[in-house]
């Protein structure tokens, strides 16, 4: 007999209200899903510029595509690997 599993969402907590707790709240974000995001995705431009111009995240964007943000870290490792 299968049993189904249930998974539960994850909690979604509000976002804060301080500049520098919303590029804490970003960063990890982007930690700890270790993947890209869009802006769309995010809603979290502003942010995301600041972390990028403080070396923390790398953006890129292909042909007709937007951009995405992933952690400065990844790149350093995909740079050694190449």
């Amino acid at each position: 007999m299968e049993q189904e599993i249930i998974t539960a969402p994850a909690e979604q907590q509000k976002f804060p209200k301080i500049f520098k707790e919303q590029l804490a709240a970003v960063r990890d974000l982007l930690r700890t899903q270790g993947s890209e995001w869009t802006v769309d995705q995010t809603t979290i431009l502003t942010c995301l510029e600041s972390l990028e111009a403080l070396g923390i995240v790398t953006n890129h964007t292909e042909s007709g595509d937007s951009s995405r943000w992933y952690l400065a870290e990844l790149q350093k490792v995909v740079d050694r690997l190449n």
